[in-house]
């Protein structure tokens, strides 16, 4: 009887193993309970539990961005966005309704967004050099305390699972919000947090000078993120200035390198000319 009861217990063992497998969606590519069939995120970082690395150096990109050849480019565009003439309109042309005080409060708004007294050209030009130089701009909308409500929401892990609810602090419904601020953030300090199908949950803030801290939570309404090449198999995005780093890392180069070229000709071209000089007094 004993290696009977062995032997069931080895069957009911890899029975669990396998119902456990199947749960998970190896053979189904469905990872949760959903029924909806989603694709995976390639680089998706199961560790990374409060933001996905950028994999990027941005300190490094952002220097080769101070060059001139980079400089004269993000000055034109956002020289051009910045002084292009804009308005509020009606979307219905049509539409008789007089919205003449809206339309005025919402210009009041745009050429003061926040403490700072930051107009919506300003939010623009920071974008604009931001998605130049990493590709990625982002400003974070600051709303009322009254926008926010304690409420029980579903709660996934990273793999898109079903844990249960929760009761948290979030945001409320559209038209029940109130947005008294908008403040331009730097883009590099900010990793998104996704579960294995890429579906966003979070935006974390690194702050560098203090590394040791944690991040800021934002939630996905709290933030606009803005990308130029968005692409499938990566989470952020690639800029002009990521793609020639290898061209501006010559022409850097190659200009320090004419620049001690011509220190070295100078110097030796005094000392001929003094040499010279000297001869003729010699002469004399």
């Amino acid at each position: 009887m004993a290696p009977s009861k062995q032997k069931t217990s080895l069957k009911e063992t890899i029975s669990k193993f396998v119902s456990g497998v199947k749960d998970l969606a190896f053979f189904t590519g469905n990872f949760g309970k959903s029924s909806d069939k989603l694709p995976v995120f390639p680089e998706w970082f199961f560790t990374a539990r409060i933001g996905q690395p950028r994999n990027l150096n941005v300190t490094e990109i952002r220097d080769f961005s101070k060059s001139a050849w980079v400089q004269m480019v993000l000055s034109t565009i956002k020289k051009e966005v910045t002084n292009t003439k804009w308005d509020l309109v009606k979307k219905d042309s049509e539409d008789e309704t007089d919205y003449t005080n809206e339309i005025e409060e919402a210009k009041n708004f745009l050429l003061d967004l926040n403490t700072n007294h930051n107009s919506i050209n300003d939010i623009h030009s920071m974008i604009i050099t931001d998605l130049g130089e990493i590709d990625a701009g982002t400003i974070v909308n600051v709303f009322s305390a009254d926008s926010y409500e304690e409420k029980s929401v579903e709660v996934r892990d990273e793999l898109g699972r079903e844990k249960g609810k929760e009761l948290r602090i979030v945001l409320k419904d559209f038209g029940d919000r109130e947005l008294v601020q908008v403040f331009p953030a730097d883009s590099g300090t900010f990793l998104k947090q996704i579960d294995i199908y890429r579906r966003l949950q979070a935006y974390y803030q690194y702050s560098f000078k203090n590394p040791k801290t944690n991040p800021i939570m934002f939630y996905p309404d709290e933030v606009v993120y803005s990308m130029m090449n968005k692409r499938s198999y990566s989470l952020y995005g690639f800029s002009p200035v990521q793609s020639i780093v290898q061209v501006l890392e010559l022409l850097i180069q190659s200009t320090r390198y004419n620049k001690d070229f011509l220190k070295i000709m100078l110097f030796l071209l005094e000392c001929l000319l003094f040499l010279v000089l000297t001869l003729k007094v010699w002469k004399r």
